[in-house]
């Protein structure tokens, strides 16, 4: 029998992988959930399930999927194309040569002000990855 001190262990070892992490075949997250951060590319949303799009600095794609429309999950309310949010507790589903793919349950939380540190240090160092725009006079 596992004890309530092994699952909470274990459930701190559920850490950000950023998504080029994700598109390596080898990767196993524990408990086959994860964290990670992007930047929001495109938002879909219909009656009855919503995906969302998340980039990271190299191009790579992560799709979300979410079997719940606007109306029961306000997942991706006020997030906007270009946004640099963190996505934590995503399923992972599989990664493809195009895309890695997730879904989002009622664990899941999308947020541009993420609340735990390592969601806002992952931020941090995506926003320092990105080419820092020059100004021409």
């Amino acid at each position: 029998m596992v004890s309530a001190q092994q699952i909470g262990q274990n459930l701190k070892q559920i850490t950000l992988l950023p998504i080029s992490v994700i598109y390596d075949s080898d990767c196993k997250p524990i408990f086959n959930e994860f964290d990670t951060v992007g930047i929001v590319v495109q938002m879909i949303v219909n009656n009855f399930d919503q995906s969302l799009w998340l980039a990271d600095c190299s191009g790579r794609l992560l799709f979300i999927k979410i079997f719940e429309g606007p109306k029961n999950c306000l997942l991706l309310d006020n997030l906007k194309s270009g946004q640099l949010v963190a996505a934590s507790n995503l399923v992972f589903c599989e990664s493809k040569l195009e895309f890695a793919e997730a879904i989002a349950n009622h664990s899941t939380v999308i947020s541009y002000y993420p609340q735990h540190k390592h969601l806002q240090e992952g931020m941090n160092t995506l926003n320092d990855q990105f080419p820092k725009a020059s100004i021409f006079h």
